[in-house]
């Protein structure tokens, strides 16, 4: 929080599958974690002032494993009759 108690974002990590970016900022306050579970971040966008006050994320849907894995059933009994 600032001086008017306000909250900002002070700092900002981002981890991906390959490589982590950052801390950047100070690394003060209450930390939270967004995870997006089999999905992507897509987009961004977010809000400010003096300070960051807010952040977003747009995201992808997961892959659905039921449809991959049927997917996966359809091309192994492809494979067998063109074997």
């Amino acid at each position: 929080m600032v001086n008017s108690g306000t909250p900002v974002i002070r700092s900002m990590t981002f981890k991906s599958n390959k490589q982590v970016y950052g801390p950047y900022g100070v690394e003060q306050g209450t930390p939270f974690t967004f995870s997006v579970n089999g999905g992507r971040i897509v987009g961004m966008n977010g809000r400010s002032g003096w300070y960051l006050d807010s952040i977003g994320f747009h995201l992808s849907r997961p892959k659905s494993t039921k449809m991959i894995n049927k997917l996966r059933k359809k091309i192994h009994w492809l494979t067998r009759i063109v074997a």
